[in-house]
């Protein structure tokens, strides 16, 4: 690939440590003496604010800095000496290893210099490559002699400015056109300059440019005016110029020539010095930005010193809080009204001081805007500082503590444990004040006892003197002397009882006691860290411990930075005294007596407090008594002391300590309020990051979701989503205004006062760091009325998505459904349980009389608050609503998937309680219908169900009739089969007591008989009864509701359920606006596929590009990009000027989009620009940045190198001229150079030679064709998008001087056509309407030009195969766009691997060498240490040999060495891993050129006679692959022979030859067993009998060339057929002749295809030719050229 897909670095603090670190750009400038070096340098050091390496600036630079050189230069200056050569090379390499180059880069200008006075040339050349920050870039000023010339000796200067002037700048040639005569002439002239001038200025308002080339422009139209003050120079004559451009030639140029060819080509920027500065200078800034060379960011000062005003002005400004003072900076020198200062991590504090170990609030007048941040320096010098190198102070392990802290607290608070683990984490020395007032104290005691000496020795010896004088004797008195003893005695007992007198140790002691520990501990920090600060680290523990102490401190300025005061807040004094007693091993204060009972000497249980808890308590006591003074003291300093709580543990202690310290040097969050949103929306309307506002669907979201207001915001990460919720919830809950702060000048919105305070105590765990924050899934709401469609469209739609389709009241109902009669959300009248549903009454009654009508089986607590949830509406408790819910959004697969959820909320209260929770959706979507189209959905699927169970109802009536009849009728059947079997047991019974009777003679027969009759009369009555008996009469039946009644009903039911669904849905939408949570309404009326797109164009901004959904970007024109670029503002990406959307559909680009700049549409996102090719790309762009900043990084702009060629009429200048279309390329015939030179430089040389020869008639020389080309290769256009060279070379002299001048195309593309064609295009080019004028192209002509042009390429196209294997060929007879695309396939191919070498070579991996133009000469030089045999072979131990390949297709290069491989395999894993084939890594190394075997051939091997075969002739490789039998034992042949060893070997094939040059170790033998095969004699073919004898000779060349004859059947014109077929057959003799060479063979076809052509002459015209005369236009088009042809082959003859 040509580019590794790396993204850009997103971390705003990465990024800024990335430009930090960046090495600046390097210039040298180049170029013969005069040719313009120095003014260019001076300018462009102005524009990329580089420092200026010229001699005479940097003696002058250096003279005002006060350097030591400068110094000196200065005292020799005004003394009138002469500055040498090696004094003014001291003063440029002084410079350049100044701070300033550190950071700014150079331009060179001067060296190498002609002068030898310093150093030799070649040194000069080898200092610049050995300088620690090597020159980038390389301008090379190309201007031919007699140019320069005449440019030298025609330029003036200014004696006021020094400013040089051109003869054309300051005398420029009159404007044609403009010395009209006539009124309407000069009226038309005056027209046309204002239009001209209008152009003008729009031009400059689009000029990328402008703003850097105002000052030329304005020294340009001054010299107009200042030229009668202008002047020769004295060294501007003939003689001079001559001899300096001589000396240059002689001794500078071939050594720069050298270095630019070792230089990276890319970064080698040729101009043509014949333009004027302001051409040349624009020249210049156009291949800078084509090469994506940033320009050094410059700290500017944002607040000028007003005229007059001190600098160093004392005005005291602490009274301004640092956050309200940063936030003034913030709007203060804006580069631009809508891009703030941003606050640095130094904040208020001053980088300089910092460095130096200083906390030194920074001040208004002496801050500066450096990136996008703002610096407050405290003083003018270090502004300066800082301005020369902001590196120096920004870089880590800036910011650092520099650990001057205080540490005090009651005793045995933990103090000095504190300050010893504090010290060791910042390397800093604890300062005991014990310890530091020993020699102090010692000091003063020393100085008293000297005091008391002096005075009690002064005193005897007054006193004694006295006495002596007193006493009157005649002898003078003897003076009494030191050493008298009494005096002694006396200055001894002095000294003991001064040195037993307590001294009293005073503040000024103890200041000066701290101040000798601060100087001793940071002298010790200098010595360990020379580089490190000069002040800090030191720990004071325990002092200052009163109000006097600080004062003291203040006025010596010992100030700390960080005072940290330890407290017992919860337990005052008891903690501490516990830790005391147990560090004194006393009882524990528990155990003591009561002080009040101790002093009245009352008995009570306890020990007695020890005397050392009593001082103790005198101890924390006085402390606590100087706590007061000494914090307001404090205070009162504008320095802050610490609390810390001395309970908690030692580490604890240190960790909050150390956070205290550090909380410095973090952001901090502020408080947002209205003020400062009222500030941004005045000013910034460049705030709005949506691209899409202007199209219909972004209106209507934003119309139904939230305000404009919304978007027009700083917004942070997270959008105005709450950042806490997105990060630990996973949710986007839209933030409130109310908890709103601001964080490193952007804007967030919190959910809550606990999520503000979340985010408040730790910022960077919820925020992108170096990635941006990962959107959630997808979670929408779709609401509507039952019957609105919503579920069918939500399934679609979420399927659609890949995301869940979650149906939240059905989910509940599955939760109820094998414990109720019918489902609860489906209506009476929708319910169908079918026969199977139906149960009897007794089977109800089974289940439970209790239990309610739609009841199966008892439902638990939880199952009857569902059940009235879904029957009747009524709320769900918070804990079911959490059961059924959270899983959505806090489990898998739910939670990473997303979802659209159906019909819920459904109301107010369950959307209120589920955003309490944090469950806020993207979007809720209302499907909005009328009830006319939920009656027609839903009444006939209502409708038939009813049908149905009225139908079922019916059918039961009449069953439950047809079975009650039948029931009747069987009880009536059995009550008679019951009455005649009781009559029957009657009779029976009668008849038996008839019978008794009868025997017993009672008389009763009668009697019997008689009640015989009454039974039967009374059976037979009953009979009559039961037969004339009806059935019981039915109840009144329900009576059947009727079908249009039903329909009503039904209808009026749907209608009403519509209506308080729909009012319930409606009143949802206002809850939303409150949570901010967009709600859309769509129509649902309309079919499916509608409703369904319509949701989803609703979802667009939601689904398509959801990974941009957060992110953040703004759109700029691209002056404000230049600008913002310019000063560092923002940086630029990896894609430079390629526009990221147009790379990622074409991935193989090799040049950024032709366009131009006002097309350009940039793009802030995070914190680099990206240029984007048109609006519509920018607008995809900002939909999801991240889908195309995470693309491949493009390769190196490769502009296309080309040349056509090709026989007339080939399509040259057509491939040409699309190709400049398409990739902007600029097309050069050897016309149009020298039409360019003559317009651009009419009075160079060259034009003045073009124009002598042009106007004479005569052919322009080769020679300066090929100097107008050079010049016109310097164009811009060319450098950066590359040339198409139309028709050159045509001969071996052009392309000599085209090596000459380095003029090297990259392909050379031959355009193939035959003769015919070029004829047939020639005549279709007569005829067409768009020829303007006559040509010379008839077919003669034509036919004279393509045969000349054949003649002549041989040459060229065979040095270019050889030397460059560059010429490709392409099949021009095709149409146009078949030959276009066919070339522009071969230009890409071309320059994608040129893009590829580079990208790979730049990134120090290995990279093919095809497609380079590398000669064979240059490859040798460069080969490595495998020189020409295979390095991956050799791995494997394996010879290779690679030496007859001529071509670099399967070569490599590697650290500047070039290697070669056998394959392409081969080439891919040295692509892949060189470093494992070449030294010192590789396993085996080439052996020396005596141990390589090397191939001989037969003539080779006679010359080496008496030299023989080793082991007899026999074929080593045959006899080791067999094993070494017997018959493997083969005679090799002399003409496969290789040397080896200085030992001759022969081989049976080329094939065991090749695997004994690979492999000869192996093969190597030295012994023969002793039986050998016999010789074999080889029969020579002229003992052969005739037919063998012709059968193999010529049997097979004779045969083929006959079979050729009798298929063509040639005949030739005027010549007879035998005669013709024995031409034929002697053609194709000789071009199939396998003992010929190449050339020979290819000739004789040409010659065969010729004659096959010539032949073909009759059949064509014999065909063609009518009888009739016709008109030339009827004739086919190439009749007239081929009967022309036909009649000239009679004179051949």
């Amino acid at each position: 690939m040509a580019s590794e897909t790396v993204s850009d670095a997103f971390n705003e603090d990465q990024v800024e440590l990335e430009v930090l670190t960046r090495k600046p750009v390097c210039f040298a400038v180049f170029g013969k003496p005069g040719a313009g070096k120095t003014t260019l340098a001076k300018k462009l050091a102005a524009v990329w604010k580089c420092q200026l390496i010229d001699g005479s600036a940097t003696i002058e630079q250096a003279i005002r800095d006060s350097t030591s050189l400068g110094i000196e230069a200065k005292r020799r200056l005004l003394q009138g000496e002469e500055l040498d050569e090696s004094f003014v090379m001291d003063i440029i390499l002084d410079k350049l290893n100044s701070k300033e180059i550190k950071h700014y880069g150079y331009v060179l200008d001067g060296i190498p210099t002609s002068s030898t006075d310093w150093k030799p040339v070649p040194n000069q050349v080898q200092l610049l490559q050995e300088l620690d920050m090597p020159p980038d870039v390389i301008i090379n000023l190309k201007i031919p002699d007699q140019d320069l010339m005449k440019c030298r000796m025609e330029q003036k200067v200014d004696p006021v400015s020094g400013e040089l002037f051109i003869r054309r700048v300051y005398d420029p040639p009159p404007v044609s056109g403009t010395e009209g005569d006539g009124e309407g002439q000069t009226e038309s002239n005056e027209e046309e300059e204002e239009e001209e001038e209008e152009e003008k200025e729009k031009n400059q308002e689009r000029d990328e440019f402008a703003e850097d080339l105002v000052e030329l422009d304005s020294l340009q139209n001054r010299a107009v005016e200042i030229a009668s003050r202008l002047v020769r120079r004295r060294e501007d004559t003939e003689m001079t110029v001559k001899n300096e451009i001589k000396h240059f030639r002689e001794s500078v140029l071939r050594h720069l020539e050298d270095y630019i060819i070792q230089h990276n080509q890319q970064h080698v920027i040729e101009l043509d010095a014949n333009l004027t500065a302001q051409e040349l200078f624009r020249a210049l800034l156009v291949r800078l930005t084509a090469l994506g060379v940033p320009r050094t960011p410059a700290p500017c000062r944002l607040v000028a010193p007003e005229e007059g005003e001190e600098e160093d002005n004392t005005e005291d400004q602490g009274d301004v809080d640092t956050d309200t003072f940063l936030q003034q900076m913030a709007g203060t020198g804006c580069l631009l009204p809508w891009f703030r200062w941003r606050r640095s991590r130094w904040g208020r504090l001053c980088p300089v001081q910092l460095a130096a170990g200083n906390m030194t609030p920074g001040r208004r007048e002496f801050s500066v805007g450096f990136l996008d941040k703002v610096y407050c320096l405290s003083s003018s010098e270090a502004l300066v500082q800082f301005t020369r190198n902001p590196r120096a102070y920004l870089l880590p392990p800036q910011p650092r503590i520099p650990c001057k802290v205080c540490i005090i607290g009651p005793p045995t608070s933990g103090k000095t444990s504190l300050a010893e683990m504090i010290a060791q984490h910042y390397n800093a020395t604890v300062l005991d004040m014990a310890v530091l007032l020993e020699p102090v104290v010692a000091e003063a005691k020393e100085a008293v006892v000297r005091e008391a000496r002096e005075e009690a020795k002064s005193s005897t010896i007054d006193t004694l003197t006295q006495e002596l004088t007193q006493q009157q004797t005649e002898e003078p008195p003897v003076p009494v002397s030191a050493y008298d003893p009494r005096v002694e005695q006396a200055v001894k007992e002095a000294e003991n009882k001064a040195c037993d007198s307590n001294l009293t140790i005073t503040v000024e002691m103890q200041t000066k006691a701290l101040r000798n520990g601060i100087q001793a501990a940071e002298q010790k920090r200098r010595e360990a860290d020379p580089t490190g600060p000069l002040h800090g680290g030191w720990i004071v523990d325990g002092f200052p411990m009163s109000r006097d102490h600080w004062a003291a401190m203040t006025d010596q300025k010992l100030l700390p930075d960080c005072v940290f005061v330890l407290t017992d807040e919860e337990a005052p004094a008891h903690h501490l005294l516990s830790r005391f007693t147990q560090q004194k091993g006393l009882p524990d204060p528990s155990t003591f007596k009561d002080k009040d009972a101790e002093a009245k000497d009352e008995a009570s249980p306890g020990t007695k407090v020890p005397e050392a808890v009593g001082d103790w308590e005198k101890e924390r006591g006085e402390y606590q008594r100087q706590l007061g003074p000494l914090m307001a003291a404090m205070k009162g300093s504008a320095i802050e002391p610490l609390s810390l709580d001395c309970t908690k543990t030692a580490a604890e202690l240190k960790n909050t300590a150390i956070t205290q310290m550090e909380s410095v040097f973090e952001y901090q969050p502020a408080e947002y309020d209205a003020g400062d949103e009222e500030a941004e929306m005045d000013e910034d309307p460049l705030l709005e990051t949506d691209a899409g506002d202007d199209d219909e669907e972004g209106k209507a979201e934003e119309e139904g979701s939230e305000g404009s207001s919304k978007k027009k915001k700083p917004w942070g990460d997270s959008s105005f989503y709450c950042p806490v919720s997105l990060k630990e919830q996973g949710v986007l809950w839209p933030g409130s205004e109310q908890y709103a702060l601001r964080y490193r000048e952007r804007l967030f919105y919190f959910s809550s006062e606990e999520a503000k305070t979340k985010f408040a105590a730790k910022a960077s765990n919820y925020l992108a760091t170096d990635n941006p924050l990962e959107t959630p899934p997808l979670r929408i709401f779709l609401l509507g009325a039952r019957g609105s469609g919503r579920t069918e469209v939500g399934r679609q739609v979420a399927s659609s998505l890949g995301v869940f389709h979650l149906a939240l009241r059905d989910y509940l109902q599955e939760q109820l459904l094998s414990k109720m009669k019918r489902p609860p959300l489906v209506h009476e009248d929708e319910w169908d349980p079918g026969d199977e549903g139906e149960k009897t009454e007794e089977e109800e009654q089974e289940e439970g009389e209790d239990l309610d009508e739609d009841v199966r089986v008892a439902l638990t607590e939880e199952e009857r608050e569902l059940r009235a949830y879904l029957l009747h509406g009524e709320a769900l408790s918070e804990d079911s609503m959490d059961n059924y819910t959270a899983q959505f959004w806090d489990t898998e697969p739910y939670k990473s998937t997303g979802f659209i959820m159906e019909g819920f909320p459904a109301t107010a209260d369950e959307l209120e309680y589920m955003t309490s929770r944090g469950r806020f959706p993207d979007m809720a979507v209302i499907m909005q219908v009328e009830a006319n189209d939920i009656v027609r959905r839903l009444l006939e699927a209502r409708f038939t169900v009813w049908k149905r169970k009225k139908d079922r109802q019916l059918d039961k009536r009449n069953k439950a009739k047809e079975k009650k009849i039948k029931e009747w009728e069987e009880d009536k059947e059995r009550r008679k089969n019951e009455l005649i079997a009781e009559y029957q047991a009657k009779v029976a019974a009668r008849k038996e007591r008839k019978t008794s009777s009868h025997k017993e003679d009672n008389g009763d027969e009668e009697d019997e008989d008689e009640e015989g009759e009454e039974e039967q009369a009374e059976f037979e009555e009953q009979l009559a009864e039961l037969e004339a008996g009806e059935m019981e009469e039915e109840e009144e039946e329900e009576e059947v509701e009727e079908d249009t009644d039903a329909r009503e009903r039904m209808k009026g039911a749907l209608t009403e359920r519509f209506e308080e669904e729909n009012e319930a849905v409606n009143s949802l939408q206002d809850t939303f606006a409150e949570l901010q949570i967009p709600c859309t309404v769509i129509n649902a009326s309309r079919k499916v596929p509608v409703v369904e797109f319509s949701l989803k164009r609703a979802l667009k901004q939601f689904t398509t590009d959801r990974a941009g959904l957060l992110r953040k970007c703004t759109p700029i024109d691209l002056a404000m990009a230049t600008k913002l670029l310019d000063h560092g503002y923002k940086q630029t990406s990896k894609f430079k000027k390629w526009c990221p959307i147009e790379l990622a559909r074409n991935p193989g680009a090799v040049l950024p989009p032709q366009q131009r700049d006002e097309e350009l549409s940039p793009v802030i996102y995070g914190p680099r620009i990206y240029y984007l090719a048109s609006q519509e790309a920018r607008d995809c762009f900002m939909a999801n940045p991240e889908k195309y900043t995470s693309g491949p990084s493009p390769g190196p702009a490769v502009p296309i190198r080309l040349a056509l060629v090709g026989p007339p009429k080939s399509g040259k200048t057509t491939v040409a001229e699309n190709l400049c279309r398409k990739y902007g390329c600029l097309r050069l015939s050897i016309g149009e150079a020298m039409r360019r030179v003559i317009a651009q430089f009419p009075h160079s040389e060259l034009t003045c030679q073009l124009q002598a020869h042009l106007q004479a008639g005569d052919t322009v020389p080769d020679e300066l064709c090929v100097l107008a080309l050079d010049c016109s290769l310097l164009d811009v256009q060319c450098t950066t998008r590359g040339y198409v060279l139309d028709g050159w070379p045509l001969t071996k002299t052009q392309l000599d001087l085209l090596t000459k001048h380095r003029i090297i195309p990259v392909i050379i593309v031959e355009m193939q056509i035959s003769k015919d064609e070029m004829l047939r295009r020639a005549q279709a080019e007569k005829v067409s309407i768009d020829r303007d004028y006559p040509v010379h192209d008839s077919a003669n002509i034509l036919l004279v030009r393509s045969n000349k042009y054949q003649k002549q390429m041989e040459r060229v196209r065979e040095w270019y195969c050889t030397q460059h294997h560059n010429w490709l060929q392409v099949n021009g007879e095709h149409s146009q766009w078949w030959v276009w695309e066919e070339v522009k396939k071969l230009a890409v191919t071309s320059a994608h691997q040129i893009q590829l070498y580079l990208s790979r070579i730049t990134s120090g991996h290995a990279a093919a060498l095809q497609g380079l133009c590398i000669t064979p000469t240059e490859f040798s030089k460069r080969l490595g240490e495998c020189s020409h045999y295979c390095p991956v072979s050799m791995a494997q131990n394996v010879l290779v040999d690679c030496s007859k390949k001529l071509t670099l297709q399967y070569a490599a290069e590697f650290r500047g060495l070039y290697y070669k491989m056998s394959g392409q395999s081969e080439l891919d894993a040295f692509l892949q891993d060189p470093e494992q084939y070449v030294s010192p890594a590789a396993p085996h190394s080439l052996p020396p050129p005596h141990l390589l075997p090397v191939r001989r051939s037969e003539s080779e091997v006679k010359a080496m006679f008496p030299k023989s075969f080793e082991i007899q002739g026999i074929c080593p490789v045959t006899y080791v692959e067999g094993e070494k039998r017997y018959e493997s034992l083969v005679p090799g042949k002399s003409s496969f022979a290789a040397e080896y060893k200085n030992k001759l070997f022969c081989f049976a094939s080329e094939r065991n030859l090749d695997h004994f040059m690979r492999r000869p170790h192996y093969y190597e033998i030295t012994s023969l067993p002793a039986k050998l095969p016999p010789p074999q004699m080889p029969m020579p073919v002229t003992s052969l009998p005739m037919l063998g004898y012709l059968e193999q000779s010529a049997a097979i060349s004779v045969i083929n060339a006959l079979s050729a004859v009798g298929y063509c059947k040639p005949k030739y014109p005027f010549v007879d057929p035998t005669k013709s077929a024995l031409a034929y057959l002697a053609y194709h003799l000789k071009a199939y002749n396998p003992k010929s060479s190449d050339y020979i063979r290819k000739k004789y076809k040409k010659k065969l295809a010729n004659f096959e052509e010539k032949c073909g002459l009759i059949p064509y015209l014999s065909s063609s030719m009518k009888r009739g005369y016709q008109e030339p236009l009827m004739r086919p088009i190439d009749f007239d050229h081929k009967i022309d042809r036909f009649l000239g082959l009679k004179q051949c003859i």
